[in-house]
């Protein structure tokens, strides 16, 4: 995926992306592939240009607004993202 293929996915699309290339890396066993850091970087820089406080990641772990840095709250409850982090919930909400 190109740079300006990810700037023009929607902030769902760009959050369930940067979480599906980050369940992909915790999965490698080995040195990670180039593509797969060219993509996380590309992904990464685009999420930060639009909410550099909510980075979307599995169940939040990397995100800054996970209430888990000093001097910061958790901000999951209002974050457009938090589907992506948390699929499961999506299941109790039905």
């Amino acid at each position: 995926m190109t740079p300006a293929e990810v700037e023009k996915l929607d902030g769902t699309e760009l959050a369930a992306l940067n979480v599906f290339v980050l369940e992909l890396i915790a999965a490698e066993s080995g040195p990670l592939p180039e593509n797969l850091k060219g993509a996380l970087n590309t992904i990464g820089s685009e999420l930060a240009q639009r909410r550099p406080d909510l980075i979307p990641s599995p169940r939040g772990k990397d995100c800054p607004g996970n209430g888990e840095y000093e001097g910061s709250e958790c901000k999951c409850d209002e974050c457009d993202y938090m589907m992506v982090c948390y699929p499961d919930l999506q299941e109790l909400l039905k």
